[in-house]
């Protein structure tokens, strides 16, 4: 079988095993990138060579992209020739000596309250601010932005309803006021260019992909291309965009959540901020906004002070016992 029919297969096999669409856009696209490199070969004259050219060559991954996108390239192909092997494609395997790299734990870059604001008031058009307010006041995933309908928004409560596309879980969130005042805004403009939006519409209109038919569309020409939002919203707060993404305002809304319940005295704060990312374990969230929340703790109970200095005896009718080992004969 040649490389390109393989490569059908084998995305057929990994949608239907449950893969989500952003899985599957990354998958497809890494697969095409490589059918493109090595060309249709068949699929059994896959080599080493062939592998060791495509990562460390040249113009192999190892010199385009950082550590991490190296090592999802590995982890793809890896799992490409594992299928392949298990269908009887292949006898060897072709990724043996491909390793993946360390990967760098760059500081991520977090903005204040200000920043964000202003992060908001620099979008270019309604559609982009609307998109920036929600993942900054609710901390919620760009996935599940992009998959909200204007019908999950409830301003009488004052909740909006989401899915945690990366968990399946459907959840609420309280709306703030900001948010509020927002999402009015945005709803009148809505209208004034579609009509009444539908419950079913997006509440993110975007161009679909493929040119798929949708609801109305707010700008029909307009593409809902989240990096480039992000970084125009770092750049306009003077923030370095480049490893940056709409994760960075998610990390930023909930360490200024967990800031302001620490300094208001509230003894879970980090529960409450796991609560608000729809984390699994309060490790994942001090990891994940950046602090350490029983290493505060630990420095305010030791800084400045002792604590290894036995407290004065006065009672005399302790009796000290002499454990000096005697010496034999």
């Amino acid at each position: 079988m040649y490389l390109s029919k393989a490569i059908e297969e084998y995305l057929r096999h990994r949608r239907t095993r449950g893969a989500r669409p952003h899985t599957m856009r990354c998958i497809e696209g890494e697969m095409r990138r490589f059918l493109n490199d090595i060309g249709n070969i068949p699929v059994r004259d896959l080599t080493v060579d062939h592998m060791e050219r495509w990562f460390y060559g040249p113009r192999g991954r190892n010199t385009q992209v950082e550590a991490g996108a190296f090592n999802n390239s590995v982890a793809n192909l890896r799992a490409f020739c594992k299928w392949a092997r298990d269908e009887g494609m292949l006898n060897e395997d072709p990724m043996r000596r491909v390793t993946c790299r360390k990967v760098y734990k760059r500081e991520r870059q977090r903005l204040t309250p200000a920043q964000m604001t202003a992060a908001i008031e620099s979008a270019d058009n309604p559609r982009d601010r609307i998109a920036l307010a929600i993942a900054i006041h609710t901390g919620v995933r760009v996935s599940s932005v992009a998959e909200l309908r204007v019908g999950d928004v409830n301003l009488e409560a004052g909740s909006i309803r989401y899915v945690n596309v990366k968990l399946q879980r459907e959840r609420t969130l309280p709306i703030t006021a900001e948010l509020d005042r927002e999402l009015r805004s945005w709803l009148t403009v809505y209208t004034e260019q579609c009509g009444t939006p539908q419950k079913s519409w997006f509440l993110v209109p975007r161009r679909h992909r493929g040119g798929r038919a949708g609801q109305r569309s707010y700008i029909p020409s307009l593409p809902f291309t989240p990096r480039d939002i992000a970084h125009k919203a770092l750049a306009a707060v003077d923030m370095d965009g480049r490893y940056e993404g709409f994760h960075t305002f998610r990390r930023s809304s909930a360490r200024a959540l967990f800031d302001a319940l620490a300094d208001s005295g509230e003894a879970r704060a980090i529960h409450i901020t796991q609560a608000f990312l729809d984390h699994s374990d309060a490790s994942m969230t001090q990891h994940y906004i950046g602090t350490n929340h029983e290493r505060q703790k630990l420095d305010e109970y030791l800084k400045g002070k002792s604590f290894m200095e036995a407290p004065a005896v006065e009672d005399s009718n302790i009796i000290t016992v002499d454990f000096t080992r005697r010496r034999s004969g």
